[in-house]
């Protein structure tokens, strides 16, 4: 039995040296080597491309992938699943640039010379968009006279792997070896010779030992051995990438990224909160802050208050109601009606929303005694109502609750919020709630950074009776720049990655500006 064993490893051994293996620095290299009935085979990362960012590279992925498997005290393989949506997500936003720049022409060279051409990657299946997409960025389309022209799940491997458009996705935990043997006996194809070209080493050996036991000659293209030049991974770079891509970019990031380091403090410095205009409502006043509110909190007083730009302000100008409103009247300049105007800026700002985190602009305790002097309160937002949800879980990360007297109907969600719906205003819903009571406030002290606001809410109060008060707050705020070039680099950003050398210039500019 020991004899056998053995023999059976001196054979291994014996076939993987057995396979041919050549080192090349430039990827023209292996032509000398493609014969007629060649089909070549190549290795995505480090062959093809590279990231262009660090967020979304290999290493960075082997790095999330470890640091996931050491809090979850888990395995590589639940780890990789875990991780594989935000990566997923990365690439999608990510850049990549060609690792030898005479890549697209020799992959082009092949396929017009009638040579099979394709790809074999340890990335999952759900990541084949993002691939394919990075690299006919370059110029590199696989589904070019491939070996196979229909998409097929690989059958007899370990872990779901499938051939997508010339590429054939292998997962981590299938060896690239028997996916690519598996993949050509499925498809009947038998090529005089495989050319595979691969950074690893040990891929090269193990792939050469399957496609050999096929009887099929093989050639390993060792690429970089001598690497070309690239940047040192740096996950400092990456952790900014990756800030700014789960959030959006806030006003002093965009403003480091036009500006640049010199000019930056005195564009933030102009930046600055709304100024009080005078008030000629008798019913209106300013004040400081919340706390000068206290006094007026009788049992049975709702207070109804503006969120943005009142309570908090979002990352970025972009998640303003001012952008909101400009990107309103800017559909309305390019020829929309209203109605449709206003469903593209609601489509738009609903997409910055759902990444927008918020910073509060007032201390929320005041909210938090409201229910012990027996008083209510609402916060009511231009947002559209499919925004509802979602701004409830901001409420929530920034410690907001309210007090409401308004009860729940066809919806499960609280009342707490008021958003607007389609093109009723949130101040119409809020009226409606008011008629819906079987009692009705004590008084209304309406809270906001726009006079126009309180004068609705003043209506209502009217309307219903009720003594109304309302409240001009001019929070410290950042404000709101509805700069063209500023907004312009938000926007863009919400679906790109930054550039290393974007990270580097927000990284060092906050280092520097540490207190």
């Amino acid at each position: 039995m020991k004899k056998s064993l053995l023999i059976m490893l001196l054979s291994l051994v014996v076939n993987v040296l057995s396979a041919e293996i050549t080192i090349c620095k430039r990827l023209s290299e292996i032509l000398p080597h493609v014969e007629k009935d060649t089909l070549v085979v190549f290795n995505i990362n480090n062959v093809l491309t590279i990231s262009k960012q660090d967020a979304g590279s290999t290493p960075w992925a082997e790095e999330q992938i470890a640091s996931l498997m050491k809090q979850m005290n888990t395995t590589k393989p639940h780890a990789t699943n875990l991780f594989i949506p935000f990566w997923h997500a990365v690439l999608i936003a990510s850049d990549v640039e060609l690792y030898d720049p005479e890549a697209e022409a020799l992959v082009a060279y092949l396929q017009r010379h009638g040579i099979k051409v394709m790809a074999l990657t340890n990335r999952y299946i759900e990541m084949a968009y993002p691939t394919h997409h990075n690299l006919r960025s370059v110029g590199i389309d696989f589904a070019r006279n491939p070996p196979c022209a229909e998409d097929i799940p690989i059958t007899g491997v370990s872990s779901p792997a499938k051939y997508v458009e010339g590429i054939l996705f292998n997962g981590l935990i299938n060896f690239k070896g028997d996916t690519l043997a598996a993949f050509l006996q499925q498809i009947g194809y038998h090529p005089g010779k495989v050319i595979y070209v691969e950074d690893k080493p040990k891929h090269l050996a193990q792939v050469g030992e399957k496609i050999e036991a096929l009887g099929i000659r093989f050639l390993g293209i060792h690429f970089g051995a001598m690497e070309l030049e690239r940047q040192v991974y740096q996950p400092e770079l990456a952790a900014v990438q990756v800030k700014y891509h789960l959030d959006i970019l806030d006003d002093s990031a965009a403003l480091i990224l036009r500006h640049g380091q010199t000019g930056c403090k005195k564009a933030l410095e102009v930046a600055g909160p709304h100024k009080p205009l005078p008030v000629k409502n008798p019913h209106i006043k300013a004040i400081l802050s919340l706390e000068e509110l206290q006094g007026e909190l009788k049992p049975g007083t709702l207070v109804v208050t503006e969120l943005d730009q009142v309570l908090w302000e979002t990352q970025g100008s972009i998640g303003s109601r001012p952008f909101h409103q400009h990107m309103f009247e800017k559909y309305l300049t390019f020829g929309e009606c209203p109605l449709k105007a206003r469903d593209r800026a609601d489509r738009l700002f609903e997409k910055i929303q759902r990444r927008a985190q918020v910073r509060l602009l007032i201390d929320s305790k005041f909210f938090h005694q409201i229910p012990q002097k027996n008083c209510w309160s609402v916060a009511v937002t231009h947002r559209p109502h499919n925004l509802i949800q979602r701004t409830m879980e901001q409420a929530e990360s920034v410690g907001l609750h309210f007090h409401s007297p308004f009860k729940e109907e066809k919806s499960h969600l609280p009342t707490g919020i008021l958003c607007r719906e389609g093109s009723e205003s949130q101040f119409h819903l809020l009226d409606k709630k008011l008629a819906s009571l079987s009692q009705q406030p004590a008084r209304i002290i309406a809270i906001s950074s726009d006079s126009e606001d309180l004068v609705q809410v003043e209506k209502i109060a009217s309307h219903y009776k009720i003594p109304f008060r309302g409240r001009l707050l001019f929070p410290k705020s950042q404000g709101v720049m509805l700069d063209d070039e500023i907004l312009a680099i938000e926007l863009y950003h919400l679906d790109h990655l930054l550039t290393n050398d974007e990270a580097a210039q927000i990284l060092h500019y906050a280092e520097s500006n540490v207190d």
